[in-house]
């Protein structure tokens, strides 16, 4: 977080959100010490995930075009 500080602000009103983000950071906050596989949780924040994602648009729009 030090590196990457974030903000989250959430009204009152928002009670259900408020209690299941603070169980997630309560469940976070067990892991202390562990190593958390976020590629795999959120793997389209990751560039590897893109990098792909383009070669297959690349190869698919070079396939399209070859056998047109």
């Amino acid at each position: 977080m030090k590196k990457y500080p974030l903000a989250l602000v959430l009204s009152e009103e928002h009670a259900d959100i408020i209690a299941e983000f603070s169980a997630f950071i309560q469940k976070l906050e067990a892991l202390s010490g562990t190593e958390i596989d976020l590629s795999g949780i959120y793997p389209a924040a990751f560039p590897n995930y893109t990098v792909e994602l383009i070669q297959t648009l690349q190869e698919k729009h070079f396939h399209e075009r070859t056998f047109k």
